[in-house]
């Protein structure tokens, strides 16, 4: 010990009892040679070792808080990493910041949403349409879209518009027919055109037979009353893309479809495009110079920013005008509004046995609730 002419003996093992008999056993036959080391006259033994009340071993309050400090710093560091490293959209702010465009709207998650598997039947891309049976807070989030989208074109006058996205799975197409179906409730008519002629989906979401189309009217062997699908909702019409051709670049870039927008804006108070993804191909860029007008729609942490960039890029070099941009698959939506859910439910609820007892209780699928 120090400062003392006293020596400690302790032991340490994972029996107490052990540690107290190792430390007594020192205990005896040390005298004896510390008389002879230091040539002392006696040498006492102060105290018998006993066994310890508790382990000194591992200090369970100590560790848990080392630990705990431990843990935190390394997660700290780890979303630090992850922030720099990340380069997903993950709000409404980082589309702003890249495309300098307002966003229209966020689109929650479709609850039977099946975007995310590889399978491609018409069933799953029918469930990612809105009808009277979506929940309440989705069929707001598109009315919010269209208010927003109104006002723009409006305000530029404008009746076309194309949509378009960064790269492919971006629910772009969905998106496209869910906005034309909103806008058809307000009993604008409106027309929307598959120009994804290379990928087309709109006949699925629909259910439409896609055996002549777009396609089939810009190589002429149809014309465009042939092709139109009427009344597929209250006040919208369908053309769909039809066959795909080996050239489609050239064959939207084609004057025959300068004049068939024109054509069709005669008859209509809204057309709307769905259009491949702008990195991907450049069919988008070669309609832009018809329509000019740019709805560019990405989706939440999938999404990356710097493909975001590229399609802002190029389509500001085919002097495209983006017009504003929608987030979809949006998770910070149920997070904003996650506490005032249940009254979007009540006014749903609301708003739907207000239907029922004007109009009576017998719904017709074919109509669509305002």
């Amino acid at each position: 010990v120090q400062g003392t002419e006293v020596m400690q003996i302790a032991a340490t093992t994972p029996d107490p009892k052990l540690s107290s008999n190792i430390c007594n056993a020192m205990a005896e036959i040390a005298p004896e040679f510390l008389k002879k080391i230091i040539q002392a006259g006696s040498v006492e033994t102060i105290g018998e070792a006993l066994p310890a009340g508790s382990p000194s071993s591992p200090n369970k309050k100590k560790n848990t808080a080392l630990g705990f400090i431990i843990g935190f710093i390394i997660s700290t560091f780890f979303f630090f990493l992850l922030e720099i490293f990340n380069t997903s959209i993950n709000n409404e702010d980082d589309i702003k910041e890249v495309t300098g465009v307002p966003v229209f709207g966020e689109i929650p998650t479709f609850e039977n949403s099946t975007s995310k598997k590889k399978s491609n039947s018409r069933s799953e891309y029918i469930n990612n349409r809105i009808d009277k049976t979506t929940t309440f807070h989705l069929i707001e989030s598109y009315k919010t879209v269209r208010t927003n989208l109104s006002y723009s074109l409006d305000s530029i006058n404008k009746k076309t518009f194309l949509v378009t996205s960064s790269v492919a799975n971006e629910g772009k197409s969905s998106t496209c027919s869910n906005i034309a179906i909103a806008m058809a409730q307000t009993g604008k008519k409106v027309l929307l055109v598959d120009a994804d002629i290379r990928k087309p989906i709109q006949h699925k979401i629909f259910s439409l037979d896609n055996s002549k189309g777009l396609s089939s009217v810009l190589v002429g062997y149809h014309k465009i009353s042939d092709v139109i699908n009427h009344n597929v909702c209250r006040n919208l019409d369908v053309v769909t893309s039809g066959p795909t051709p080996p050239n489609p670049s050239e064959l939207l870039g084609n004057a025959k479809m300068d004049s068939l927008i024109e054509e069709l804006e005669a008859n209509y108070d809204l057309i709307i495009l769905d259009t491949p993804p702008v990195n991907i191909v450049s069919d988008a860029l070669v309609l832009s110079k018809f329509v000019n007008e740019v709805l560019l729609v990405s989706r939440y942490e999938f999404t990356k920013i710097p493909l975001v960039k590229t399609a802002v890029e190029n389509l500001h070099f085919a002097k495209a005008n983006i017009i504003g941009a929608v987030l979809v698959d949006s998770k910070d939506f149920s997070k904003g509004y996650g506490k005032y859910r249940y009254r979007y439910k009540y006014y749903g609820r609301y708003a739907e046995s207000t239907f029922e007892a004007k109009y009576g209780k017998e719904l017709n699928g074919k109509k669509d609730i305002k």
